[in-house]
């Protein structure tokens, strides 16, 4: 099920499908590159399908 269609609300998740900024970083002496934590070119490679295998790895790694 392809769920990408979703927009999530947490500031994180909204700088996934916008340029907002994650945090207020006004108060420091140097900038904050935030382009930096989202890679869009990896997640524009991700597939839209979950393994079995990526899922098990929840259960039996902890």
């Amino acid at each position: 099920m392809d769920r990408r269609d979703i927009e999530y609300q947490t500031r994180l998740c909204e700088k996934i499908y916008t340029n907002n900024n994650i945090w207020n970083s006004d108060w420091l002496n140097f900038n904050i590159d935030e382009t930096l934590i989202v890679d869009n070119e990896k997640l524009n490679s991700l597939t839209h399908i979950i393994t079995e295998e990526e899922v098990d790895k929840f259960f039996t790694d902890y």
